[in-house]
């Protein structure tokens, strides 16, 4: 009889050339004012490809689904509704891995969004064209030389305002004229997952 050391694990520090990663997560709405309040983030996913060059910069090209549903016990009268936010983006960052199993990636995505409102005190679906501006921040940790799980923080600007006629109130809610200009901001925290295809040499 005989006994065999169980098989090391090898991890080989990443080098990422192509890379693709999903992202799943939740919108916190924090401003203006009736967004924050009237609306409450269900669902953030995010799909996205990326070249990265040997200084660690990367570019690439994704797209977003960001949903918001109406927050039935803050508002009178009550109504059934949503927000729905189709994007396509471009994005630069810098990822970079310190060791074996631990690495960080941050940048910037800028795109194209479609803002749709819909609820049952509306006739159809309210539709507006925006712009994106997500910074974004994630922490990774690997499983192996060719994938990583991690952590995701991210800061979203859009250049519409809210208010609550774009979901059928035709009032204002005793919120301030002033709260209604303002761009419409969420953080979306969630989790990611990322395949690299190739390493560089």
């Amino acid at each position: 009889m005989y006994c065999q050391d169980d098989e090391e694990i090898v991890y080989k520090q990443i080098e990422p050339k192509h890379s693709y990663t999903i992202t799943f997560g939740v919108p916190i709405s924090i401003a203006n004012k009736p967004f924050k309040s009237m609306m409450q983030g269900l669902l953030m996913f995010s799909s996205s490809y990326q070249f990265a060059l040997k200084n660690h910069l990367y570019f690439g090209l994704g797209g977003n689904y960001t949903y918001f549903n109406v927050n039935r016990f803050k508002i009178t009268p009550q109504i059934n509704g949503g927000l729905h936010i189709p994007t396509v983006y471009f994005k630069f960052g810098y990822e970079k891995f310190q060791s074996e199993r631990v690495g960080f990636d941050f940048g910037v995505k800028m795109g194209a969004s479609q803002v749709i409102y819909h609820s049952d005190s509306l006739d159809n679906y309210l539709k507006f064209n925006s712009i994106l501006l997500e910074p974004y921040f994630s922490f990774s940790l690997t499983a192996d030389y060719r994938s990583a799980f991690k952590w995701t923080l991210a800061y979203s600007f859009l250049q519409l305002g809210f208010t609550p006629q774009k979901m059928g109130i035709y009032q204002n809610l005793n919120y301030p004229a002033s709260e209604f200009s303002r761009m419409t901001r969420y953080i979306s925290v969630g989790f990611s997952y990322t395949h690299y295809f190739k390493q560089r040499e």
